[in-house]
C-alpha cells in the first residue's frame, strides 16, 4: 500500500511538473510576442512623434460665459512652439498638455477635455491639426448663510462669491455680518489674473 501510494504521489507530482512546464512555455511565448509587439509599437510611436505637425487653431466649446479675448490672451504663450513650420507632433502634444492645464488652472471650468483632429480651415496644409477643447464651466454663483447663537451673543453672516464676473476669470467675493456686539461688518474683494501664467 505504501509503494502504491508513493507511486501515486510521484505520478501526481510528475503531472503537475509537466503541466507547469507547459504553462511556463505558453507564458514565455506570450511574453515574447508582447515584447515584439511593444517594441514595434514603441518604434512607430517614436517615428510618429518626430513627424512634422503644426497646431493651426484652437477651438474652445462650452465657454459661453468667457470672453474670447481672454481665452486668446491665456492660450497665446503656449502656441508659439507648436505653430511653426519646424514643429513636430511632440511639440503639438506638449502644447496641448500645457493649454489644458492652463484652462483647468483658471478655476472657471469644471472639466476640460482636449481632442486633436485634422484642421478644417480652407488654408490648412498637410499636417495641420486643430485642438478642440470641450469645456464645462463651473457655477458662477455661490451663496452661504450662517447663524451663530451663544451666551449673550448672536451673529448672522452672509457670504457671496461670483466667479468669472466679467468673462475673464475674475472672482468677486463679499461677506456681510451683523450681530449683537458688532452691528455691521463687511468685506468685498475682486481678484483677476494679471498675466497668463
Amino acid at each position: 500500500i505504501r509503494k502504491w501510494q508513493q507511486e501515486r504521489v510521484e505520478r501526481k507530482l510528475r503531472g503537475e511538473y509537466e503541466s507547469a512546464l507547459l504553462h511556463l512555455d505558453a507564458l514565455v511565448s506570450s511574453v515574447s510576442i508582447l515584447l515584439f509587439f511593444f517594441s514595434n509599437l514603441n518604434h512607430q510611436i517614436k517615428q510618429n512623434v518626430d513627424q512634422p505637425f503644426r497646431l493651426s487653431s484652437v477651438l474652445v466649446t462650452g465657454a459661453s460665459q468667457t470672453r474670447p479675448s481672454f481665452l486668446r490672451w491665456l492660450l497665446a504663450p503656449h502656441l508659439y512652439t507648436a505653430d511653426s513650420d519646424t514643429s513636430t507632433f511632440k511639440d503639438v502634444l506638449q502644447a496641448t498638455s500645457k493649454i489644458t492645464y492652463k484652462m483647468a488652472e483658471t478655476d472657471i471650468f469644471a472639466s476640460v477635455v482636449p481632442r486633436l483632429e485634422p484642421s478644417r480651415e480652407p488654408s490648412a496644409r498637410l499636417g495641420d491639426l486643430q485642438l478642440v477643447l470641450q469645456t464645462r464651466q463651473r457655477g458662477r454663483f455661490f451663496l452661504k448663510t450662517a447663524t451663530e447663537l451663544g451666551d449673550q451673543d448672536g451673529n448672522v453672516s452672509l457670504q457671496v462669491r461670483l466667479r468669472n464676473v466679467l468673462g475673464g476669470a475674475e472672482t468677486l467675493d463679499g461677506s456681510l455680518s451683523s450681530g449683537l456686539r458688532t452691528r455691521l461688518a463687511g468685506h468685498v474683494s475682486l481678484g483677476a489674473p494679471i498675466r497668463p501664467d
